[in-house]
Formats: structure tokens, C-alpha cells, sequence
């Protein structure tokens, strides 16, 4: 009975160290933490914007995906693959995507199972198709700052440097025109 208990403790044990974190990938290099704190013009914290890394020359590992999303604060701790902390060394441009929608569609009132979900949107088609066509969306990052071609953001990773504050530029609503409006 008792080898069984201590068969049990140590099987539970290494169920719950494989359940703790994602493996990480095989090959994936060393990663460096990052954390970036983003304002535009006047040291307004840029929040809930989408920070994408995208490796310069030969310095960077170009094949791991690299980002976060900035906090209300301006602030996003950077990962690998979405999970990982950190990047990879090297020298990343630095592209950002915020996007505000004016009115958008709600759906706090629909009911949280599939089939009543449904059913509710079909009820509310109408409705729902009246508000999203009211709606704008709004890009809220000068349009420089959108692309790896034309971002002049750019950051060094390394052992000696784990934080970077960016400026990016005025604070702007351009409007998204759909194609063929």
C-alpha cells in the first residue's frame, strides 16, 4: 500500500511539472526578456496596441513570431510564439497596429451556449447589421509606425539592454475606408 502511495506522489509529481508550461520548441534559441513602454507625442501611454518584432539582417533569429500588446499603461512584456518570455538577440524593427471602433456590435445580452447563440443572432440580424454599418474604425498609430518597411522604431535586444521606451509619433484617429466604398 504504502509503494503505492509513493508510486502515486511521485506519477501526480511529473503530471504536474509537464502541466506548468508549454515545451518549448526544439531549436528555439536563448530568449532575453523585453519589455517596451510605448507613448505617442506629449507621453500619452499608447494601450491595447498589437507590438510586433520583426528581426533586421542576420542578428536576429528570423524564424520565431515576437510581440505583445501594450497595457494601460503603454507597457508590453514581449514573448516568443506568444508564450514565451522574452526574444530572441539581436536587432528588431518595431511595428505597431491599434484599432478603435466607434459603436461596436455588442453581444453581452447573447446567451453563452452555441445553439442560443445562434438563435439569438438570427433573432437580432437585423439590428446587428444596422449598428455595424453605422460603425468606423478608426487606425489610432501614424501610419509610418504600421509597417516593418517604413517603421523607423527600431530596438538592439541584448544581455545589457531589457527595456526600451518608443515614441509613436502624434496621437491620431485615421479613418479605415473599406475597399470599393
Amino acid at each position: 500500500m504504502r509503494t503505492r502511495l509513493i508510486y502515486g506522489v511521485v506519477l501526480l509529481a511529473f503530471f504536474a511539472m509537464g502541466c506548468k508550461g508549454a515545451k518549448r520548441p526544439e531549436g528555439m534559441p536563448q530568449l532575453l526578456p523585453v519589455t517596451l513602454v510605448i507613448t505617442q507625442d506629449d507621453n500619452v501611454p499608447l494601450s491595447e496596441a498589437q507590438v510586433t518584432l520583426s528581426p533586421v539582417g542576420s542578428g536576429a533569429d528570423s524564424g520565431w513570431a515576437v510581440g505583445g500588446t501594450t497595457d494601460e499603461s503603454g507597457t508590453a512584456i514581449i514573448y516568443t510564439h506568444g508564450q514565451f518570455a522574452g526574444a530572441p538577440e539581436g536587432t528588431y524593427k518595431v511595428f505597431l497596429k491599434k484599432t478603435k471602433i466607434t459603436d461596436p456590435v455588442s453581444y453581452e445580452e447573447a446567451p453563452d451556449d452555441i445553439a442560443g447563440f445562434k438563435r439569438w443572432e438570427t433573432e437580432h440580424a437585423a439590428e446587428l447589421a444596422a449598428k455595424l454599418a453605422k460603425s468606423k474604425a478608426y487606425n489610432c498609430v501614424e501610419p509610418v509606425y504600421t509597417s516593418v518597411n517604413t517603421t523607423p522604431l527600431e530596438i538592439n535586444v541584448n544581455k545589457e539592454n531589457s527595456r526600451f521606451e518608443l515614441n509613436a509619433g502624434k496621437v491620431v484617429e485615421v479613418e479605415i475606408k473599406e475597399k470599393g466604398r
